[in-house]
This record gives C-alpha cells, sequence and structure tokens, in this order.
C-alpha cells in the first residue's frame, strides 16, 4: 500500500515536462472504471482529448483530458471550444488533473454546459488520493509514481537548501531536516542525545543504498563538520554507538569493508517523513501569502504582485530567525543560567534587522505592522497542520541549539527544575477566563499550557492580590458593557473586547460573567472557581516579603511605582491613586515574595523550583534595572517567560511522562493573545447583530467576527515609512500596558 502523503506530494510536484507519467497514471486509474477506454494522444494532434471510450459508430461521445496545468480553467475552456468543432456529437468531458480544484470547479461545470453543451467532470488531486488503495493497480500504480517523484527527494538539494533559510551550508541543512522528522517520528523514552546523532546519521547516509555505501571514516568526518564545535573523541564515540545502535533495523553493515547504507525500507520510511514535511512547508507557504493578501486588501495585493510575493519569503525567514534565536537562547539558559527575556522584543528587533540586511521597495506598503500582525495571527491560527508544524521546527532549531552548546544534550536537560511551583500574574490568569469562549479546547494555549505544568508535577499559585485585579478588570468590562459607546473612556477592557470579537451578543456580557462570579463575595467566588476548573491555589507571599533585605525592598518598589506612573501617563482615563498604590504592591509581593521564597532552594538559576510566571515586560527587565541602583548582589530574577515555560515542558517532563494526553504547545511570543477593540465597534456588533436577528445564533456570531475582522483591518492608505519609522514603532511599545491596567 502506497503511502498518502508520499502520494500527494508525487502529484503536487508534477511538471509539465511529466506529461507521459500523468497520462499513464491516470489511464491506469481509469481503466478499472472504463474497461474500454482508448488512449488516442499523439504529437500530431489529439482533436481536444487524450483518450476516449469506444463506439461502434466511431463517434465517441464520452472524452477524457489529462492535463498538470496549474492554469486549469483556461484549459477546460480551450478544451472544450475545440471539442465543439472537432467532435461535434460528443457528450462529456472528463478532465483529470493532479491539481487541486474542488468546489471551485462548480462555475466552469455550468459554462462548459451552457456554452458547449457538454457536460463536465473533473477528477482533481483528492479524486486520486482517495482512490488509490482501491484495487491492486491503483495502488501499483499510485506507488511507482512516488517513487519516481518523491524517493528523489533524498537526493534532491533543492529540498535540502530551502528547507531552512538560517542554517548556511548543505549539510547542517540536511542535519536540520531529517532532525525535524526524526522527532515527529521517535518515541519519548529515547534520550534526546541518542535521537540527534541518530538523525545526523540518516542524513549523512540519505544517499545510500546497497551499490553506493559509505565507511564509518567518512560518517565521522561528516558528522563531526556538522557538530565541529565539540570534541572530535565524543563526537565519534557517540557516531560509533548510534551506529551500532541502528545497524540492522535502519542500516546496513558490511563488517569487512566497514561500510554503511540505509535500509531499503528506512529509505522509504524517510521519503514519506520528507513528504509529509514538504507538504506542510507548503501550506505554511500558501497560509503566509493569504495573511499577507487578507491584511493588505485583496484589490492592493494584486497591484502589488512581486512586494507580496517578496514579503511572503521574508516573513518565512523571518519565522524561522525568530524560533532559531529563541531556541538559541532557551539552550543558552540551560547551559549557562541567563534566562532569555521577552520572546516579542526579539521578533520585532529581528524584523527590523531583516530590513536593514534584506531592504524591499515596497511602495506604499508600510512592512513593520504588516509582518508583525500576520506573524501574530499565524502562530494563533487554528490550523493544526501549522501549529504542528511550527512547534517541530521550533523545536528542530531548540535542539540544534543545543547541539552546539553541549555534546550531550540529554545531560543538560535534567539542569532544570523538575517539579516545584509557580505563581501567576494577572497577564496570565486573565486569558484563562477569556478562552472560555473558544469552543475547541485544543486551542485554548494558555489554559493548556498550564495544565500540561500540571501534569508535569508543578504546582500553580496566585496572590490575592491578583484575584484582587481580576475582579477589578471583570468590574471595569461590565461597566463598559452597560454604556453608549461614546460616552466610554478607554479602550474597550480586554474581556469584553475578546467577548464582542466572539461575535457574542454584548447585552449578554453580564450572564457570561456570573459563570465566575457572583455580587455578594466575587473574590471568594474567582479563587474558588480558579482552584476548580484550574488547580490554581490563593496563597500570599506577603510574609517572604516582610523577611526580605530593606534596600532591596525599597529599589524594587522604585522600580515597580515608576512604571505604574508611566503607565498611568498613557492612558485616557483617570486612575485612582489607591489603584496605582495596590498594583505596585501586587507587582513588589510577587517579584520579591517569590526570591525570598528560594533561600532554602539551590543557587543555580535554573536549580530553583519557584517561579513567577508573567508578560509583564517590566518584571522581567526588573534585574538589570536593579543592577544600576543596588552594589550588593543582585538576586537572579523569579521570572520565567511563557516561552521558555513551553521549552522546558516539551523537552523535559512531558517527554517523560506517560499520560493517554498528546501535549501540543504552541508556539508563544509571551504576547497578549487579542488585540483590544475601539469603542465604536461595539456600535458595529449591535448592528450586525440587529440586521442578522433572525438567523440562527451560531450564523449570527459569524458574522459578527467577520464584520469586526474587516473593520480591524480598514487600513486607509498605507504610507511608506521604511527601517526609520519601524524603529519608533518598537520604541513605542517597548513598554506596553499589561492586561491589568
Amino acid at each position: 500500500m502506497s503511502n498518502k502523503n508520499r502520494f500527494e506530494l508525487a502529484l503536487e510536484r508534477l511538471k509539465s515536462s511529466d506529461w507521459a507519467r500523468f497520462e499513464q497514471l491516470a489511464s491506469e486509474f481509469l481503466s478499472s472504471e472504463y474497461p474500454s477506454l482508448r488512449t488516442v494522444a499523439n504529437p500530431s494532434g489529439d482533436e481536444g482529448r487524450d483518450s476516449e471510450l469506444f463506439s461502434s459508430d466511431a463517434s465517441p461521445k464520452i472524452l477524457f483530458q489529462y492535463s498538470v496545468s496549474t492554469d486549469w480553467e483556461t484549459k477546460i475552456k480551450k478544451t472544450a471550444a475545440r471539442i465543439n468543432s472537432t467532435l461535434p456529437e460528443a457528450m462529456m468531458l472528463i478532465y483529470v488533473t493532479n491539481q487541486q480544484i474542488g468546489a471551485k470547479g462548480d462555475d466552469i461545470k455550468k459554462k462548459v454546459f451552457k456554452n458547449n453543451e457538454l457536460s463536465l467532470d473533473i477528477r482533481d488531486k483528492s479524486w486520486f488520493l482517495d482512490r488509490m488503495d482501491s484495487n491492486e493497480s491503483r495502488q501499483i500504480a499510485a506507488e511507482r509514481l512516488a517513487e519516481e517523484i518523491v524517493d528523489a527527494l533524498l537526493k534532491d538539494r533543492n529540498i535540502i537548501d530551502e528547507t531552512s533559510q538560517v542554517i548556511s551550508d548543505t549539510e547542517s541543512r540536511a542535519a536540520y531536516l531529517y532532525l525535524t522528522c526524526h522527532l515527529e517520528d521517535t518515541v519519548r523514552e529515547k534520550g534526546l542525545t541518542k535521537l540527534s546523532y541518530e538523525a545526523i546519521i540518516r542524513s549523512v547516509l540519505r544517499e545510500t543504498n546497497s551499490d553506493n555505501r559509505m565507511s564509518r571514516d567518512a560518517i565521522k568526518d561528516e558528522v563531526r563538520k556538522i557538530l565541529s564545535s565539540h570534541s572530535p573523541h565524543i563526537v565519534d564515540q557517540n557516531t560509533d554507538n548510534a551506529l551500532h545502535r541502528m545497524t540492522k533495523k535502519y542500516i546496513r553493515h558490511w563488517k569487512v569493508e566497514d561500510e554503511f547504507c540505509l535500509t531499503h525500507q528506512e529509505r522509504v520510511r524517510l521519503s514519506e517523513e520528507l513528504a509529509k514535511h514538504e507538504k506542510e512547508r507548503n501550506i505554511l507557504k500558501k497560509s503566509i501569502k493569504e495573511l499577507l493578501e487578507k491584511n493588505i486588501g485583496k484589490e492592493v495585493a494584486l497591484i502589488y504582485t512581486d512586494e507580496v510575493d517578496a514579503l511572503c519569503t521574508q516573513v518565512q525567514r523571518i519565522i524561522e530567525k525568530y524560533l532559531n534565536t529563541r531556541g538559541e537562547k532557551f539552550a543558552l539558559a540551560v547551559t549557562t543560567g541567563k534566562l532569555p527575556g521577552l520572546a516579542h522584543e526579539d521578533l520585532k528587533a529581528i524584523i527590523i534587522k531583516d530590513f536593514s540586511e534584506n531592504p524591499l521597495k515596497l511602495r506604499e506598503i508600510e512592512p513593520f505592522d504588516l509582518i508583525l500582525n500576520t506573524i501574530n495571527e499565524l502562530f494563533s491560527s487554528s490550523s493544526t497542520v501549522i501549529n504542528n508544524y511550527l512547534r517541530s521546527i521550533a523545536d528542530t532549531y531548540t535542539l540544534m541549539a543545543f547541539l552546539r552548546e553541549t555534546p550531550d544534550v540529554q545531560s543538560s536537560i535534567k539542569k532544570i527544575f523538575s517539579h516545584g511551583e509557580i505563581w501567576l500574574d494577572t497577564s496570565i490568569v486573565l486569558p484563562l477566563f477569556a478562552e472560555q469562549l473558544i469552543e475547541n479546547e485544543g486551542k485554548r494555549f494558555y489554559t493548556n499550557i498550564l495544565n500540561a505544568s500540571r501534569s508535569a508535577g508543578i504546582k500553580l499559585r496566585v496572590i490575592k492580590g491578583i484575584i484582587e485585579e481580576v475582579n477589578g478588570h471583570m468590574k471595569r468590562s461590565l461597566a463598559c458593557s452597560r454604556v453608549a459607546p461614546c460616552s466610554w473612556h478607554g479602550d474597550v477592557p480586554f474581556l469584553l473586547s475578546l467577548y464582542v470579537l466572539s461575535g457574542r451578543d454584548i447585552r449578554r456580557f453580564a450572564s457570561w460573567i456570573e459563570n465566575f462570579k457572583g455580587d455578594d463575595r466575587p473574590e471568594d467566588d474567582l479563587s474558588a472557581y480558579l482552584a476548580e476548573f484550574f488547580e490554581i491555589e490563593t496563597s500570599s507571599l506577603e510574609y517572604e516579603v516582610d523577611k526580605a533585605d530593606l534596600v532591596l525592598k525599597g529599589a524594587v518598589q522604585e522600580i515597580w511605582h515608576e512604571a505604574h506612573e508611566r503607565r498611568k501617563k498613557k492612558k485616557t482615563y483617570e486612575l485612582d491613586e489607591i489603584v496605582l498604590y495596590k498594583l505596585v504592591r501586587h507587582d513588589v509581593e510577587n517579584y520579591l515574595g517569590v526570591i525570598c521564597k528560594r533561600r532554602k532552594e539551590k543557587a543555580s538559576p535554573l536549580g530553583y523550583s519557584t517561579w513567577w510566571l508573567t508578560l509583564d515586560s517590566v518584571a522581567h527587565k526588573c534585574e538589570s534595572f536593579l543592577h544600576g541602583r543596588l552594589k550588593d548582589d543582585i538576586p537572579s530574577s523569579p521570572v520565567l517567560s511563557l516561552d521558555f515555560l513551553s521549552n522546558y515542558l516539551t523537552f523535559g517532563p512531558l517527554r517523560r511522562l506517560k499520560s493517554e494526553r498528546e501535549y501540543k504547545l504552541p508556539i508563544f511570543m509571551d504576547k497578549n493573545f487579542a488585540d483590544y477593540i475601539p469603542p465604536e465597534l461595539l456600535d458595529v456588533a449591535q448592528e450586525v447583530r440587529d440586521s442578522v436577528k433572525d438567523l440562527p445564533e451560531h450564523v449570527i456570531r459569524r458574522k459578527v467576527r467577520d464584520t469586526l475582522e474587516k473593520e480591524k483591518r480598514k487600513i486607509g492608505k498605507l504610507t511608506e515609512g521604511g527601517t526609520a519609522l519601524m524603529k519608533d514603532k518598537i520604541g513605542a511599545s517597548l513598554d506596553e500596558i499589561p492586561l491589568e491596567d
């Protein structure tokens, strides 16, 4: 039985020069359905068809056209017109193609019948895939095409060179590609060091077979080149061990010559994995282009086709650079104890640097927000394929970074905490409530990462002050939902923004909030809800803060007070001084409380088991701010980033965890996962609801969501800004207002 991924990729990779291959495939697939099929294609002309059904009166009624043309609509029109003039008695045209057409062919079917009096039946890529295993002859035909087209991927330098825009040399790119495939396919119990060496050896042996073998010394030489930063002796030892493990099952060993090659079964399996990877990479490229066109606007995108294509390549490169950078910082943190900062700041800096190194003349398109928004949308995509693909390449870049840092990845991973507790900030807790609006539980990213943390044995905590902030935010959201948008001062609060953007009726917002709390004892209700549904315990760090060094405590208080004062000035509404004081007190309690709880723990930064998880940029910079204020030893930052936690869970406990649940952790950028909306869009949402009030509720929600998305994307005439404008935007966004405000 042919593998579906291999066959699908074979169909997709057919070129115009492969027309004979495709005609043979199509004939073999059709012959079981049409035994009287006659092939008539020839170099001198076929009068508009490639095959026909036998007819006793020499006037064929059913004709077949085989085509690999991407412009299938034009091809069909020309074929139908020619049949009208050369074979006027024909009644049906069966158009057979490797392209994906589906419902897009409905319109051309109507036109062909109206203009040419021909019934049109389209057999596209899906038709082949659905029937590839329906009988033996089709299985053989599908497998033959896969062998001819896809198995050649093992030797295709273009596939390897295109697989990564970050890694420079071919052999390292090949190692990256095979490591990506191997990470998805391997068992969890296998150590990361063993897994890495086995993937690298597969990449080195990718072009081998029984007639083209490779010596042990040649294999070692290639592996040493890829892992050039490590001791040759250790690399050789790990290579020998991997070759021994892989012999018989994955590779063949000629002992006398001491030569190796991949087994046939392993070559087929690798081609299947490469086919799957290539398919997912193409889906990502297509999604990037669709998002760019959506964010620019279809009409503008049609005018600037070249710019959109260039931006598509640039977005893909920036994503890879970002994932590689975060992987390097995670590996560096594990090996040195230096924790990474917020991920979204890295992304913004990478966008600037990439445009400096690869300038594009974009005329009227201002690129920074466009690229940033496109990547944001991509990382929160509802597509399982895209999420899994991004996760897989992120994991591979991280593992490659480990391999550059240390020859023993597994030992390095064991250094980091394997239990403990994490204290949560408001910026983490509020999204848990917002995600209750998401019907697909697999897309509740914040909820899922905390569920994974609990499964890994980590306890979740929140101070009472955070409960107070959440309650305050809900009260403000309720107030906004009850007044006219024109009389509301400031942005629509986070929870209400998400509620409206989900398409729900703002008049029912108060009822939705009642799922979490009542009016009499709201903070107790919220604590109980978090404990019951998320196993988050409400506790206190005040005792620990009271024991903190007074000089350190004073410096931390100053930092947070100055931060909240700056944020207060940016607000479009008045913030009470008492509220500001409480916000400072809560941040100080979390920051200092966690530091003080660590006194009995290991001195190594990654040996600590108590952390504070927050999106607040000031929290992540607080340690560096303290160095400018204090002369004595500065305590290590207690702040954990979301993407660090995600990587830790992926490479640490979740690999060892034996659970029925498969955790697919998202790619985080440590940023609020949704935008606020301007108050005027509240009126728009209600107008849409009223205009379609007789439709089913799920249809109303969809129309509201679609309308709000269109309104948000209305950006008018885009102005050219270049890197100077982008730098200004970055500078203005580095001190963003967090959710709790």
